[in-house]
């Protein structure tokens, strides 16, 4: 099993990250560091899972703020056609369940 780095446990408050199967869980950690990581995070992020696999997860995420979504759109030179939270029938159900 694939193992967490120690400087990357910070993002992972909600579970015991010494437990946590980067490989098997792939998405979660890469949407995670995503939204909270800093610029070394990502380095080892683009190192451990490669440049398609973030383009990839971040196409299929819900997990991401719109300001990032929006940075990674731009810096990766994504279409936002392609990324399920920029898409207006998501935004609308999203804001539909946290409203009520």
């Amino acid at each position: 099993m694939k193992k967490l780095p120690k400087e990357l446990y910070r993002y992972f408050w909600d579970i015991d990250p010494t437990k946590l199967d980067i490989t098997k869980k792939d998405q979660y950690v890469i949407s995670r560091v995503l939204q909270w990581g800093r610029m070394d995070d990502l380095r080892w992020l683009k190192t451990y899972y490669g440049k398609n696999k973030l383009m990839e997860t971040l196409k299929q995420t819900r997990e991401l703020s719109d300001k990032h979504v929006n940075f990674y759109v731009k810096i990766w030179g994504i279409s936002p056609t392609e990324v399920l939270c920029l898409q207006p029938e998501f935004r609308r159900l999203h804001r539909q369940y946290w409203s009520h």
